[in-house]
């Protein structure tokens, strides 16, 4: 779970620093979802080839919602593999609202709530689903969920040319605890961010739950 913290470690939006690009042509604003520090201890993903692990995601006004795969070369960067062109009144401008995070794992309690159909909680899970921003919080984890023979792999098989990713990320656009900063899209609306273990392409999209 992705919380925020004056000391957290972990970067969610604003600009990131030294970020360099190569691969395709970058002509639309790329927004930080979270650059994870995988040094941290909680961090369930390792990035061996530098500190900071960027999700980075172009924010549309567009029917598709965007999408985005990439690799990464090295500490902070970035191979563009696939980005779709769009006109500039499609952008996201502004950036993401800048904050430090930190990396939370669930506990059991937690865990039990978020997959609970009762409907009259007691006070202590009703405190619990407030801490989960009533099931909309931001999550990170190693295996999500699996997609497999989605996305275009750099290193096709034989008889399969896209990737077996797995789902490493997710962020609903729901309203806590920034407000409405993600204008059209609404808290059913889900950007995922994806990994394929065979060409070490990460893939963002959008998805409608």
């Amino acid at each position: 779970m992705v919380t925020f913290a004056k000391t957290g470690s972990h970067i969610f939006g604003g600009e990131l620093k030294n970020l360099s690009f190569s691969g395709l042509p970058v002509p639309r604003p790329l927004h930080n979802f979270l650059a994870i520090d995988t040094r941290d201890k909680n961090s369930p993903i390792v990035f061996q080839g530098g500190e900071y692990l960027p999700l980075l995601y172009p924010l549309s006004y567009g029917d598709d919602g965007g999408y985005i795969s990439y690799r990464m070369t090295g500490d902070l960067e970035v191979e563009i593999t696939s980005l779709p062109p769009a006109e500039d009144e499609h952008f996201f401008r502004e950036f993401l609202p800048v904050r430090k995070a930190r990396l939370s794992p669930l506990t059991y309690a937690e865990r039990r709530i978020l997959h609970s159909d009762v409907r009259d909680h007691s006070r202590s899970d009703v405190f619990r689903l407030k801490k989960l921003w009533n099931r909309e919080f931001f999550k990170v984890s190693g295996m999500i969920n699996y997609y497999p023979n989605r996305f275009k792999c750099l290193r096709p098989k034989k008889d399969d040319s896209h990737c077996d990713a797995w789902k490493i990320a997710e962020f609903p656009a729901t309203k806590v605890p920034f407000g409405h900063i993600w204008h059209g899209y609404s808290s059913d609306n889900v950007f995922v961010f994806s990994f394929c273990f065979e060409c070490n392409q990460i893939h963002g999209h959008f998805e409608c739950t």
